[in-house]
């Protein structure tokens, strides 16, 4: 089970307000978490892989404050239409064939955050990503980069990149081989007759996926605007991964500016926040709690989860958060 260490500090100031360490105890276990540990400065939650959008401080501030009823109901997310593009080569399809991707500008970021991200990214590999074979998250400083990007694959002697954690280019077939992280997770590709890479318009190697980033794109806190790459071998997964990973950062203070992904076939416009609407009998919410509440009461209820809420005369009608992809 996955595990968050969070600042007492960074917390009040994500919901608003500080809590006795009663009350935080008692929100936290409402919110279905375990709690490890609290101390003065700092306390330790275990929370099920089935919310994967507890995977940050922010995430958990976001359904703490629905819980405390300092903002109730479906928070919105605005979408900047696309200006760049990820344009796909037919030959990745037997490689890693999906690629999604976002840009979130004019970020505040700091050394705190930027653990709270990468510990984020980490969480979600192995909740969303099996270990990063079904999902992979790169995270990249655009203004290192000169868009539009390709998503390619090459051979493994073709390009060399400084890959992070390291001080000298390095070919693919040598990350493979040499690299901590090659040797982590070459496994996941070493079978294949290419290997996945995402460039620049320039030639410039973003990321050599599953495995690692380039030293080129790494985040600092003079980091101000993130371009998002998620490639994997379950679409599905991708934009689940995605809508956690943008919704975060849009609650951290950003902006989403979709990307369009061109593949041989279509094309894709990406985060799309398109959810599922639930409908949902006030009779039968009573009958399966055993209990007797008005529509205004289960309005209520839904509403502190962070739910859109419509009551059409005996139902209910619940629209999910894009964040909630349990």
């Amino acid at each position: 089970m996955p595990i968050l260490t969070i600042r007492k500090e960074r917390f009040w100031e994500l919901i608003g307000r500080s809590l006795l360490d009663s009350e935080l105890s008692n929100l936290l276990h409402n919110l279905g978490m375990d709690v490890e540990e609290i101390s003065p400065d700092s306390f330790r939650v275990e929370y099920n892989p089935n919310r994967p959008d507890y995977s940050s401080p922010t995430g958990i501030a976001r359904a703490a404050q629905g819980l405390l009823g300092v903002k109730l109901g479906l928070p919105r997310y605005s979408l900047s239409p696309a200006k760049t593009y990820v344009k796909v080569d037919p030959k990745v399809r037997d490689v890693r064939p999906y690629i999604v991707g976002a840009i979130v500008r004019g970020l505040k970021l700091d050394s705190q955050k930027i653990e709270e991200l990468i510990a984020m990214q980490e969480d979600l590999h192995w909740i969303l990503g099996r270990d990063r074979k079904k999902v992979a998250i790169g995270l990249h400083d655009l203004d290192a980069l000169k868009p539009p990007f390709r998503y390619i694959a090459a051979k493994g002697d073709e390009y060399a990149f400084i890959p992070l954690g390291s001080w000298r280019k390095m070919t693919l077939n040598e990350i493979l081989t040499k690299h901590e992280k090659g040797l982590k997770y070459g496994h996941l590709v070493k079978d294949k007759p290419r290997y996945p890479l995402i460039l620049d318009s320039r030639g410039e190697v973003l990321s050599f996926p599953p495995i690692i980033n380039s030293v080129l794109t790494e985040l600092s806190p003079k980091t101000k605007n993130i371009f998002i790459d998620i490639t994997g071998l379950d679409l599905d997964a991708l934009h689940k991964t995605l809508n956690i990973i943008t919704t975060t950062l849009h609650d951290m203070g950003g902006r989403i500016e979709q990307v369009r992904i061109i593949y041989p076939d279509r094309v894709l416009v990406t985060p799309n926040y398109k959810t599922k609407r639930w409908k949902i009998k006030i009779e039968y919410v009573n009958s399966l709690l055993g209990l007797n509440l008005s529509s205004l009461e289960i309005s209520k209820a839904l509403k502190k989860m962070r739910h859109g809420v419509k009551i059409d005369r005996k139902t209910i009608i619940v629209t999910p958060p894009p964040y909630r992809v349990d």
